[in-house]
């Protein structure tokens, strides 16, 4: 039997693997048309991903500055600088 792809990119689900509706998928239908996101291999939750990594990272960015402001000599400014490298450096 031949089967067919889901059309969604990265999604790696084949119709003779689970159900569809038309050429998608049913997991990629449910979060096209119910704006859920859970966890896929398809572009769809890698912008998902991507999303929360940059708001903890700005989070993150918020909590330096006011450590920044309430530094009022520089003491802890180096250390600070540090920890915002740490933080944004890939990790292996």
């Amino acid at each position: 039997m031949n089967s067919k792809k889901c059309i969604v990119y990265g999604c790696v689900n084949h119709n003779n693997e689970g159900q569809f509706i038309g050429e998608l998928c049913a997991p990629c239908y449910a979060m096209i048309t119910s704006g859920i996101i859970t966890p896929s291999k398809n572009f769809l939750w890698k912008n998902q991903e991507e999303k929360l990594k940059l708001q903890d990272l700005c989070r993150k960015l918020i909590e330096v500055y006011f450590d920044i402001a309430r530094d009022k000599d520089g003491i802890q400014l180096y250390n600070i600088v540090n920890k915002i490298k740490k933080e944004i450096e890939p990790k292996p």
